[in-house]
């Protein structure tokens, strides 16, 4: 029994690996191509020009963060000083 092959082409040839080159419609450069490279070059602008915004976002509210830890952490030094000076009977 003999094994077909099939290359990715689809063209029936006893060899598994072909070699043969499809030619490429349309021309060396095509219409699709550069339209696909424009609209690629589009959203690549526009993913960059997100981060930006998130990047900025994220800092803020690192800030905001912080300035919340900050202030939490000064009211628990505060009790405790408080509870040392003023101990319960």
């Amino acid at each position: 029994m003999t094994k077909i092959y099939y290359n990715t082409w689809g063209v029936n040839d006893g060899n598994p690996r072909s070699s043969s080159q499809p030619t490429r419609l349309g021309g060396p450069s095509s219409k699709l191509s550069s339209r696909v490279s424009d609209k690629f070059d589009r959203t690549k602008e526009a993913a960059a020009a997100g981060m930006e915004r998130t990047k900025e976002k994220t800092k803020k509210t690192a800030k905001k963060v912080k300035t919340g830890a900050t202030t939490g952490v000064n009211w628990i030094k505060v009790k405790c000083d408080q509870n040392k000076l003023f101990p319960k009977k």
